[in-house]
């Protein structure tokens, strides 16, 4: 797949050629709770700063480059694409929440080595019709930029005032294309207090925790809470 570079204000600046499309994609929202509380502590020196934030850029570069995701960087955080076909969503979706997962334990491993140790990360997962943005320069041959606008990516960034020590939370929207044959625990979240501004209230009703299932102890506890008697 061809890497999709964001769209930058000064790309724009040359006047590319806009197109825009309806697209069908998977859309992630990633970052870390209070990372801005964690910088303020001046505990740390500015190489073990820089340090970290190498190491966590290098994740995900890893998390883009081995699956042609879409990503675009948010300091510490960042927002993923994927889009989706009717026919092999499922797969799609189960290949996403597997590198989500994976993600989130590499991040785990970063953090654990860091003192004081900052927030956890955490990745919150939507599925949706969004707008697809291209640009580019007729007379520069592979230049190209985009970015991706709509519900379904405003809805996953929200989300991420949701659960906040909860590592993966997807929204309905994605439990229903795995259909009850994910590869995954899904734990359904309790509503929030507070609906996030922006966000439809009956789209916070509808959030699941995901759990790989190898973690059969706790994949155990959860289906006896979850699965229909």
């Amino acid at each position: 797949m061809r890497e999709r570079k964001p769209l930058e204000l000064g790309f724009l600046q040359g006047r590319p050629r806009i197109r825009a499309s309806r697209v069908r994609a998977v859309v992630a929202f990633g970052d870390i709770t209070a990372f801005g509380n964690w910088t303020r502590r001046g505990s740390n020196s500015p190489e073990e700063f820089r340090s970290f934030m190498v190491r966590l850029y290098r994740t995900f570069i890893r998390f883009r480059n081995g699956n042609g995701y879409f990503v675009k960087l948010l300091g510490d955080g960042f927002m993923a694409v994927r889009e989706v076909k009717k026919f092999g969503a499922k797969r799609e979706v189960q290949s996403f929440l597997e590198h989500a997962l994976k993600l989130d334990s590499e991040i785990h491993q970063i953090e654990k080595a860091i003192f004081p140790q900052p927030g956890t990360f955490r990745v919150r997962i939507v599925v949706g019709h969004v707008w697809k943005i291209v640009a580019s320069h007729q007379d520069q041959e592979g230049s190209r930029q985009t970015d991706y606008l709509g519900y379904a990516v405003n809805l996953a960034a929200r989300l991420l005032e949701v659960g906040k020590e909860t590592g993966i939370i997807c929204h309905e929207s994605v439990k229903k294309i795995l259909n009850n044959d994910s590869g995954f625990v899904l734990e359904r979240l309790s509503s929030p207090a507070r609906c996030p501004r922006g966000v439809d209230p009956e789209d916070v009703k509808a959030l699941w925790a995901v759990h790989p299932l190898k973690d059969s102890r706790m994949a155990q506890a959860i289906r006896s809470r979850v699965t229909p008697r």
